[in-house]
C-alpha cells in the first residue's frame, strides 16, 4: 500500500511539474510576441496643418499620419525614420513662394509610404520649380500605393515627379501632368537608383529632354 501511495504521489508531482513548465513556455511566448509587435508598430497621429506634417516626418519616432486638411508645403521636408502618410482624400501642395528644390525628400535609411487616397501636386501654374516633388537619396525607400497621385508639377532639372537614387516601390497610384526641362517628365532615374513597378499608370508627362514618362541613366534599375 505505502509502495502505491508513494507512486501515485510521484505521478502528481511529474505532471504538475510539466504543467508549470508548460504554462512558464507559453508564458515567455506570448511575452516575447507581444515584444515582437511593440517593436514594429508605429504610432498613428493626424496632421492637418504644415507644421503637424513636419514635426511628424522629421521625428525619428516610425509614425502613420492620417491627414484631416489639404496641406501646402512652403519649405522642404526631410523624411526620417519609417513614415506613412494616409491622405483620406486631401493633398499635399507645394505653395506658390516654395524656394528650395524638392518638396519632399527620403534621406538614408528612411522610408515613406504613400496611400489612402493621397495627393501631391506640384502647383505648376504658379510655380517653376528647381526641381521635382520627391527626392529619393541613395540608402532612401518611398513606396507608392493605389489611390495615390503625384502630379502637376513643373521642373527647371530632371525629374518631375520623383527623382530616384534610392529605391521606389509603386503598386498602384498614378504619376502624371508633370514637366521638367531636364529628363524624365515623371521620373527620373540616376545611376544606382531602382525603381520597382508592378502597377500604377504614369502618363501625359513631358521632358524637354529623353524620358517624357521615366529616363534611366547608366546604372539606373527599371
Amino acid at each position: 500500500m505505502k509502495h502505491r501511495r508513494s507512486i501515485f504521489l510521484l505521478l502528481i508531482i511529474t505532471v504538475v511539474t510539466l504543467y508549470c513548465r508548460v504554462e512558464f513556455c507559453y508564458a515567455a511566448e506570448s511575452s516575447d510576441i507581444t515584444t515582437r509587435a511593440s517593436t514594429t508598430a508605429t504610432t498613428a497621429k493626424t496632421a492637418g496643418t504644415a507644421a503637424e506634417l513636419k514635426a511628424l516626418l522629421t521625428s525619428s519616432t516610425d509614425y502613420t499620419i492620417t491627414l484631416t486638411a489639404d496641406i501646402t508645403i512652403s519649405k522642404k521636408i526631410n523624411i526620417a525614420g519609417t513614415k506613412t502618410i494616409k491622405g483620406a482624400g486631401y493633398k499635399i501642395i507645394r505653395n506658390e513662394g516654395f524656394t528650395d528644390a524638392r518638396m519632399l525628400i527620403v534621406d538614408a535609411g528612411s522610408k515613406l509610404t504613400l496611400s489612402d487616397n493621397l495627393t501631391v501636386t506640384g502647383h505648376r501654374s504658379k510655380v517653376e520649380s528647381e526641381a521635382g516633388i520627391i527626392k529619393v537619396e541613395s540608402g532612401g525607400n518611398l513606396v507608392v500605393k493605389d489611390t495615390v497621385m503625384i502630379n502637376n508639377n513643373y521642373s527647371l532639372s530632371s525629374g518631375g515627379g520623383i527623382y530616384i537614387k534610392g529605391t521606389v516601390t509603386m503598386s498602384g497610384g498614378v504619376i502624371t501632368n508633370s514637366t521638367c526641362t531636364g529628363d524624365g517628365g515623371g521620373v527620373y532615374i540616376t545611376s544606382g537608383g531602382v525603381f520597382n513597378m508592378s502597377g500604377g499608370s504614369i502618363y501625359g508627362n513631358e521632358a524637354f529632354l529623353d524620358g517624357g514618362g521615366v529616363a534611366i541613366a547608366s546604372g539606373g534599375t527599371f
